[in-house]
């Protein structure tokens, strides 16, 4: 799991602390190893989708998360498995 010092960029951008909150909190929803859609997550934190997606985004760019796609439904996001 990612450290505080990880999430320095989510801070910055995020408006501090609340973002780096949420990104704990999605890792932490997302470390259960299934995958989970944008509505699971915006359900499960109780945070607007579009803060949801723009923390999600970061975590992507920043590697600890992807898309998974499958053919019936649209891409869910996972955790990576970090070194």
């Amino acid at each position: 799991m990612a450290g505080l010092g990880d999430f320095e960029e989510i801070k910055r951008r995020q408006g501090g602390k609340w973002g780096e909150e949420l990104a704990e909190e999605i890792l932490g929803i997302l470390s259960d190893g299934t995958s989970h859609s944008l509505q699971e997550l915006v359900e499960l934190t109780k945070i607007s989708k579009e803060s949801v997606e723009a923390v999600l985004n970061l975590l992507e760019e920043m590697g600890f998360v992807e898309r998974e796609y499958r053919l019936t439904e649209f891409g869910k996001r996972v955790l990576l498995p970090q070194e």
